[in-house]
């Protein structure tokens, strides 16, 4: 069979073992996914999930990132919640002290809203050897808009909103 529900049914059914076999559908390759991409995508199954909204802002204000945070835990709560995901690259933005005290506040809100599996701050979990984050370079942001179902802008000014010209280079 080609999906494990298939499988456990026949298995069931029949009370014989019956063995997976994969589609041969190998999308990091077709979409020529960057090494560092396929890492995350398989550490969070994102091949599994039914809607991934890429939100590539940096962390500040006028991003208005709790909005977006708002619509993914609502999605959340229509569909499965392990079918949806919130990428955030999760820069923080370099121009304003405040941005630090804001991105703390982002990451209470996903806790008050129980939606810790849901939003995905990449940062958290693109680490240099020492542990510490590091910056998703060009090639990843790319790869996002790749396989995101959703582009998700929530700002209330965007200067040049250079994401558009992003995402349409990547389709």
């Amino acid at each position: 069979t080609v999906t494990d529900i298939v499988n456990q049914g026949l298995t069931e059914k029949f009370n014989a073992p019956v063995k997976t076999i994969s589609n041969g559908f190998e999308p990091e390759h077709i979409l020529k996914l960057d090494l560092d991409t396929i890492t995350l995508i398989d550490k969070f199954n994102l091949y599994d999930a039914d809607y991934i909204i890429w939100l590539p802002v940096r962390i500040t204000t006028r991003k208005r990132i709790q909005l977006a945070i708002q619509v993914a835990a609502a999605m959340s709560h229509l569909v499965p919640k392990e079918k949806v995901r919130l990428l955030i690259p999760g820069a923080i933005g370099p121009h304003s002290p405040n941005n630090s005290a804001y991105f703390a506040m982002l990451k209470d809100l996903v806790k008050e809203l129980n939606a810790e599996s849901v939003v995905l701050c990449l940062e958290d979990y693109y680490l240099d050897t020492s542990g510490r984050p590091k910056h998703l370079h060009n090639g990843m942001m790319y790869d996002f808009y790749k396989i995101a179902h959703l582009m998700l802008v929530t700002s209330d000014q965007e200067g040049f909103g250079l994401f558009l010209g992003e995402a349409a280079l990547t389709r």
